[in-house]
């Protein structure tokens, strides 16, 4: 506490609520867990680690009394950001799906040990389950059956030298963004880590426990989806709006227009394309949404050798 005193931030954030499409989204702490795992006889899966831990189903349970709220997909513990929740079983089935069929994308920021030699990186290896962790949390990269295909891109936004008190003080790092486009457990951790730039705070796979927190943020998560009855294209991920062609329109002043479909129109100010059954296709992210990458990702970084000062 007293070498790094972030570690006691601990604020649940909404960031988007739609109660009509039932979904809301949180801007979730690091360290803290999406349930509260029941126990059972004999057993215990949950022990708060001081008075007022809560989970995040906790404090939507707080915030949506009564309310059943879903969790649309995964971030790990020690992992911030972006958590979509659905308030309805029918919104939690269209974004399960959107997450099923790849039809997201997905943004995180993380700060890494050392430095990049080009400002971007790739990796398609695949992951699978690390047999010889005896406790069964981690995975790696592998290559045989056990694996799975994944793929991760990164860009490098800034490096420096860390400044967070402790052992690693000083040391090389970078602060990264990373998209990644399958969401394999661990991903984004192992692929960091095959490349030679593990995240700093990761005891997993950094073999860091001085650092306060895992240096991971969820900052954007992008859905099209088809709720109430809009359509969207599955090759271009775009909505559609059916409307056939030279079919007439009143405008604001009531006085009809033809409608054409084709390239080179506009609608409400956006490109329109022709999909193939005549229905117009324009661009749009039907669902957005955003968590401010923590100031501290950015604050633990200095622009110069600190031992040089020094």
């Amino acid at each position: 506490v007293l070498r790094q005193p972030q570690c006691l931030e601990r604020k649940f954030q909404i960031i988007h609520e739609d109660l009509k499409l039932g979904y809301v989204a949180l801007n979730k702490p690091f360290d803290v867990r999406l349930d509260t795992p029941r126990g059972w006889p004999g057993k215990v899966r949950f022990t708060a680690k001081f008075d007022g831990d809560a989970s995040c189903e906790d404090f939507l349970n707080a915030r949506f009394p009564g309310e059943h709220v879903r969790f649309c997909h995964q971030l790990d513990n020690a992992t911030s950001g972006v958590l979509l929740c659905a308030l309805t079983k029918k919104a939690a089935g269209v974004a399960a799906k959107m997450f099923r069929e790849r039809r997201t994308k997905k943004f995180y920021s993380a700060v890494v040990f050392g430095w990049p030699e080009g400002k971007f990186g790739t990796s398609t290896k695949k992951s699978g389950k690390d047999e010889e962790d005896e406790t069964g949390f981690r995975e790696k990269v592998r290559e045989d059956e056990g694996g799975k295909e994944c793929k991760t891109e990164f860009e490098v936004l800034k490096r420096g030298y860390l400044t967070l008190e402790g052992k690693h003080w000083n040391k090389r790092v970078s602060l990264v963004r990373v998209r990644i486009f399958t969401g394999r457990r661990h991903q984004i951790r192992v692929h960091l880590k095959d490349c030679g730039f593990p995240i700093v705070g990761d005891a997993a796979y950094a073999d860091d426990e001085d650092t306060y927190r895992t240096f991971l943020h969820a900052e954007d998560l992008e859905l099209f989806h088809d709720v109430a009855g809009v359509e969207y294209d599955k090759k271009t991920n775009k909505k559609k709006v059916k409307r056939q062609k030279g079919k007439k329109s009143l405008n604001a002043e009531g006085i009809e227009e033809g409608v054409e479909s084709g390239g080179g129109d506009e609608v409400e100010g956006k490109e329109v394309e022709e999909d193939g059954d005549g229905s117009e296709v324009t661009g749009e992210n039907m669902l957005k949404l955003h968590a401010p990458r923590p100031s501290a990702f950015d604050d633990v970084i200095s622009d110069t050798d600190q031992n040089a000062r020094t």
